[in-house]
């Protein structure tokens, strides 16, 4: 616009020359060469003999033609906008795009990160098992769940003994006997279990314990 308006006030400037009138021909050479829009602003402007009707015609054409040209300015408007929307949400997803690429491997390494750490309790708790099979099947302990047993048997023998004489007349007899093998068997463990636990035993089932502490402890911390 700006440009035309400075052709226009160019062609204004033409028609004077040296403080004379150009002449006709030069006028209309000049008219050629200015827009089609710009010849209709100044046929308007400048014809006030035309019959009115046809005057409002051309008036009113050139407002049709203004409107058109108005049209055309607002669909090259929203045309840009449009595409600078375009652009943005192009941006936007090529700045999601390159988010995504950096959380993946992120989310990635934390879930090998977790895995590892599961598999580390697996296997202390795995070693944990082991010395705890190993402490349970140990020689020595053996033989004191095998004396425990039998005097959890003898025990059964006994009572079953006193049970069966009940209501009879043995059954003080029974009940009298039963008393005198419990003491004598609770003597008997008492020492047998100090015969037989050596300080090689206890060491041992010792360091065991405070071996198994010591993971337990371990895994407490990091679960």
């Amino acid at each position: 616009m700006l440009e035309q308006d400075l052709k226009y006030c160019k062609s204004i400037k033409a028609f004077i020359v040296s403080g004379r009138l150009v002449p006709a021909n030069d006028v209309l050479a000049t008219l050629y060469s200015l827009p089609d829009k710009v010849v209709d602003t100044v046929g308007i402007t400048s014809l006030p003999s035309e019959d009115s009707i046809f005057e409002r015609r051309r008036k009113l054409d050139f407002l049709h033609m203004q409107e058109e040209l108005m049209k055309e300015e607002n669909k090259r408007r929203k045309r840009e906008k449009e595409e600078q929307a375009k652009m943005k949400e192009i941006k936007a997803s090529e700045e999601d795009l390159a988010l995504k690429e950096m959380i993946i491997p992120t989310a990635k390494e934390a879930r090998e990160q977790a895995r590892a750490r599961t598999l580390e309790k697996e296997e202390k708790i795995c070693e944990i098992s082991c010395a705890l099979a190993v402490l349970a099947s140990a020689s020595s302990v053996s033989r004191e769940r095998e004396a425990f047993l039998r005097l959890v048997n003898l025990e059964i023998e006994l009572y079953n003994g006193m049970v069966e004489k009940e209501g009879t007349d043995g059954e003080k007899d029974a009940l009298k006997a039963y008393k005198v093998a419990h003491d004598e068997s609770d003597s008997t463990s008492v020492e047998a279990e100090g015969d037989e636990v050596s300080s090689a035993l206890i060491d041992k089932v010792d360091a065991m314990l405070q071996n198994l502490e010591t993971e337990i402890d371990y895994i407490c911390a990091y679960w």
